[in-house]
């Protein structure tokens, strides 16, 4: 699944209120930040692997309700400086930063361009 483009606290609303899933991750990108250009293409590719995961994953488990499970994971991004209210909602400070919910609840934040520590966050927030 491409990562979502949003420009507003009510599409990020919108995201985190579907059925569907239920883990979020929100990158919080700027048009002039290198380190945005720079991580770009691995959140993509992250992006990509989770909803391979996802598609991979075939008959559910025993016990495993629907929607649940590795895989089940929206990546959306947006300009601070397009969408300055939802960027002073987030609290954002510095970009990138990446915001990851769970349920509709923000449970995590990374601030930071390292690949190796967003997919640590990742891992430990959606996998």
């Amino acid at each position: 699944m491409p990562i979502t483009e949003i420009t507003s606290l009510q599409e990020l609303l919108q995201t985190l209120n579907a059925s569907t899933p239920s883990k979020v991750v929100v990158q919080a990108s700027a048009a002039w930040c290198k380190p945005c250009d720079a991580i770009a293409p691995h959140v993509d590719r992250l992006s990509s692997e989770y909803q391979q995961k996802k598609e991979g994953e075939g008959e559910k488990k025993e016990g495993e309700k629907e929607g649940e499970g590795k895989g089940e994971v929206r990546f959306v991004r947006f300009d601070i400086d397009s969408a300055a209210d939802l960027a002073q909602e987030l609290g954002v400070r510095a970009v990138p930063a990446f915001f990851f919910f769970s349920d509709g609840e923000l449970v995590d934040e990374y601030k930071g361009g390292r690949v190796n520590l967003l997919e640590e966050m990742i891992g430990r927030n959606i996998g």
